[in-house]
């Protein structure tokens, strides 16, 4: 069964790997955009109802709690928070920063596909 279940994810993950660098990168960028949206307008209607009692989490959220922490760190700084690709500069080597992005990309499509 296990071994069905690998396969079965080994196949997919080169499936999202057929698809082009671009995009991949847009599918993500625009997941951000809309998460970053939703999170505002949620925000704003919680204020407006009062409503404390507790926190709301998206799959979304789910998804980056379910990358390693290092490939969290690429999804915000690279298309969350408004800095972009200027952070990645200081800390990595261009080949590097596109190979560490590229794979917390493949990951991260890959946790959206299995949810």
């Amino acid at each position: 069964m296990n071994t069905i279940k690998t396969k079965q994810f080994s196949e997919e993950i080169i499936k999202i790997q057929t698809i082009p660098f671009k995009d991949r990168k847009k599918i993500i960028s625009n997941l951000c955009l809309f998460y970053k949206s939703n999170k505002l307008k949620s925000n704003l209607k919680n204020e407006e109802l009062e409503k404390t009692e507790y926190e709301n989490i998206s799959l979304f959220e789910k998804i980056l709690l379910l990358l390693t922490k290092e490939q969290r760190y690429f999804i915000k700084k690279s298309f969350l928070e408004d800095e972009k690709f200027h952070w990645s500069k200081s800390y990595y080597s261009k080949s590097t920063f596109y190979k560490k992005l590229h794979d917390s990309i493949n990951n991260f499509l890959f946790l959206i596909y299995v949810n």
